[in-house]
């Protein structure tokens, strides 16, 4: 009887931290500029995203997000972000 009581608080944390982990995704529609200097800009924007992407990848992390600083990016050149 005593095991249930050491592994009742271990098994509430658990599922607590699992109902967390699902957070809905926000989804983006992506407009280009269009001049060849700001579609350059925002190619450096997607290479910036999946060295961001990697580096969260190497440190396991799921609390990681880079969209918000590509999408920051994306507006910085000249396209817009409209969310879905």
């Amino acid at each position: 009887m005593r095991r249930v009581f050491l592994f009742l608080p271990i098994l509430i944390i658990i599922s607590i931290l699992s109902s967390c982990s699902y957070l809905p995704k926000k989804e983006y529609v992506y407009i280009p500029p269009h001049s060849a200097a700001d579609k350059k800009c925002i190619n450096k924007c997607s290479y910036a995203k999946k060295y961001c992407q990697r580096i969260c990848e190497l440190k396991n992390s799921r609390s990681c997000d880079c969209t918000v600083s590509f999408n920051t990016c994306y507006l910085a050149c000249g396209g817009q972000v409209i969310e879905k």
